[in-house]
């Protein structure tokens, strides 16, 4: 059997809330750790921003020949700069 609630049903139901000082700690509780999380994805952003810059170096710099790639037993690759 398929069971329903109308928006009167859910209208007459009683709403609880917290007092009004107890609201205003939760929204400075909320606004101090979304404070924090925001800080923290402009760092990773940041980060991000950085390693694709030396991401797009590191090719260019391979592929100009400004540095040599060698297999290795320890590593799969070894970075080996290529002086003039």
């Amino acid at each position: 059997i398929r069971q329903s609630m109308k928006f009167a049903d859910i209208k007459s139901l009683p709403l609880l809330y917290p007092d009004f000082d107890t609201q205003v700690a939760i929204a400075e509780y909320l606004d101090e750790k979304t404070s924090k999380i925001d800080e923290i994805v402009k760092t990773i952003d940041k980060n991000i921003e950085v390693l694709n810059e030396f991401r797009k170096t590191l090719i260019n710099d391979a592929v100009t020949g400004k540095i040599k790639v060698v297999s290795s037993e320890n590593t799969p690759y070894e970075r080996t700069a290529i002086t003039g």
